[in-house]
């Protein structure tokens, strides 16, 4: 997140392409830990519906989640508009901190693991995927 002085009493917060509460905290005039106190819990909007980097809604119809491979430590969550991961453009990217907040938002109560473990993913993916949601994990993301 950065923070731009335009004039001497005001400051304006540019949040990151991918950042969805970010986001969506601006356009509401809110402060990103003021939306979350107050939409953190199941009455909140519905996020099953996502917004893109183009600011563009869209329904997920797939989600990869990626790992370093020399780590284990979560790299990000793909989400896509085709009800396939390989072989397409994503439509965004989330941090772990707005995918666990988008599984919330769908009713999904396990949260994404920080390091890479299979068991865990499985859980969630098989949940995602009674929801009709494509959904496959990786610990392959080289970032050397």
């Amino acid at each position: 997140m950065k923070h731009i002085k335009l004039f001497e009493e005001y400051t304006e917060t540019i949040y990151h392409e991918n950042d969805f509460v970010g986001m969506q905290a601006h356009k509401l005039g809110m402060t990103r830990e003021e939306y979350t106190a107050h939409y953190g819990s199941d009455s909140g909007i519905d996020e099953a519906k996502a917004i893109s980097s183009q600011n563009e809604p869209f329904k997920v119809k797939g989600i990869n989640f990626s790992y370093i491979e020399q780590n284990g430590k979560f790299y990000g969550a793909s989400l896509y508009d085709v009800a396939k991961t390989a072989n397409v453009n994503k439509k965004v990217k989330f941090g772990l901190d707005e995918i666990n907040s988008f599984l919330k938002s769908i009713k999904i109560k396990d949260e994404v693991p920080f390091r890479y473990e299979e068991e865990e993913l499985e859980v969630i993916c098989k949940q995602l995927r009674k929801k009709g949601i494509v959904c496959d994990y990786d610990d392959v993301m080289d970032v050397s």
